[in-house]
């Protein structure tokens, strides 16, 4: 699935409504609001949400997802997993997830998508800098954020947090971890380290790119729109569960709950805490269901999760 590695950009005033608000706890609450709303033709989209704090005293993930908007029929999903010890890292996770979602929730119709992300990460990236200079802090947060139009599906990744399609019973990762390993694996490649020095290096879980690092060089965006299938399943993760479970339990749990993804997004932090019990990472999972075009029906439900 192709990538594309982005150039700076000065981060640029848009406007910006205030639908979410940073006070609301992102993580840790389950809340679910219902409103009825006029539709033309969004997506059928199911939603799920669930996260465990693990044996963590803090919880540094924040997530949000939200079936398609009346505004501008996008459905999206944004997940953070927070860095810089204790209260600082959900600072940085909750106000990066409440800054994109308010932002997307002003795309318009004729928006390019790939640009939109491309100047959100910078622009969110500067605020959360300010931000720790003002309150002279040193956090950080890793980045995912989906947004499906219609039947076409773009994603933004920054950080080790991962992203997976999951079709006909295979799981792809579509975003690439950004920690130290992958300069290693630069060095493996042009002969300057042997694997085992790689292996070995205690550095290569560090993050070399997140959001709060002063030059934001990696991400991840998709230039081309992949397409969507009737029952693709999009899984958003921390690395909490990645570190627990191996991508064949994860999908084993997905594909044994069926269309039941509300089940299969609990059982999967239960799942990574029954695996790992004494050294388990805060985990928080999005699963998004694409079930097909809508066909006209008059009216549908808008539901957010956060």
């Amino acid at each position: 699935m192709p990538f594309k590695k982005i150039k700076k950009v000065v981060p640029g005033k848009k406007k910006n409504s205030s639908p979410v608000s940073a006070s609301e706890n992102m993580s840790n609450s389950n809340s679910e609001v219902t409103v009825t709303i006029p539709q033309e033709d969004p997506p059928i989209i199911n939603t799920a949400m669930a996260t465990h704090i693990g044996t963590r005293e803090y919880q540094q993930d924040a997530a949000y997802v939200c079936d398609p908007l009346k505004e501008n029929g996008l459905a999206f999903g944004i997940l953070c997993d927070g860095m810089g010890g204790t209260t600082d890292g959900e600072r940085a996770s909750s106000e990066t997830v409440v800054f994109m979602a308010n932002r997307i929730m002003t795309l318009q119709a004729d928006d390019d998508i790939q640009e939109f992300l491309e100047n959100a990460a910078y622009d969110v990236n500067y605020h959360i800098l300010v931000q720790n200079e003002k309150l002279q802090q040193n956090s950080g947060t890793t980045l995912l954020t989906v947004i499906i139009d219609k039947s076409r599906l773009y994603w933004l990744s920054i950080g080790d947090s991962r992203i997976y399609i999951i079709r006909s019973g295979e799981m792809v990762q579509t975003t690439t971890d950004h920690n130290y390993a992958l300069e290693l694996k630069e060095k493996v490649d042009k002969g300057l380290l042997t694997q085992a020095e790689a292996d070995n290096d205690p550095r290569k879980e560090h993050l070399i790119s997140y959001i709060g690092v002063p030059l934001l060089e990696r991400m991840d965006i998709n230039y081309i729109p992949f397409q969507l299938q009737a029952n693709d399943i999009i899984l958003l993760c921390s690395d909490g569960l990645i570190k627990a479970l191996f991508t064949e339990n994860i999908l084993d749990i997905i594909t044994r709950c069926g269309d039941n993804i509300a089940e299969a997004a609990r059982l999967l932090p239960l799942e990574a805490l029954k695996q790992s019990p004494y050294a388990l990472d805060n985990t928080t999972v999005i699963l998004i269901q694409y079930l097909g075009e809508n066909t006209g029906s008059p009216d549908a439900e808008q539901s957010c999760i956060k």
